[in-house]
């Protein structure tokens, strides 16, 4: 069942970045993200 309720991920009140900022962190989060789903996924 979806309720069509945002999902929050965030505390409320935390700074928000834009730009150029926001992009390096969202890049640097997908390169996390990445390197931890890789150990998974084996050899290929």
């Amino acid at each position: 069942m979806q309720s069509n309720q945002p999902i929050i991920i965030l505390k409320e009140n935390v700074e928000r970045n834009y730009g150029r900022e926001a992009q390096r962190s969202n890049i640097m989060a997908a390169k996390a993200i990445a390197g931890a789903v890789r150990s998974t996924l084996g050899p290929r």
